[in-house]
């Protein structure tokens, strides 16, 4: 996996998604009135296991390929993903 540059900002950490923010994201994931606002092709409600599939299976193996992930982290919490920048 290539890894893609940090971006900082005032407020926010721009960095890889690893397997360990797993946890983090599928906490905020859960939020329809932001979910509401992605693709039509987003289940909901989500899949039980669909954070760990998403980053597992089409994040990280994927991650320089043919894409480009940025995991998005306020800075004062800087372990916590609360969502992702796809390009």
């Amino acid at each position: 996996m290539i890894r893609p540059p940090n971006f900082t900002t005032k407020r926010l950490l721009l960095k890889a998604v690893t397997e360990g923010d797993i946890p983090s994201y599928e906490k905020h994931f859960v939020d329809y009135e932001v979910i509401r606002h992605l693709a039509s092709t987003v289940q909901w409600p989500y899949p039980e296991n669909g954070i760990r599939d998403f980053v597992t299976k089409h994040i990280i193996p994927k991650q320089g390929e043919n894409q480009w992930v940025w995991g998005i982290f306020l800075r004062k919490h800087p372990d916590e993903l609360i969502g992702i920048v796809d390009l």
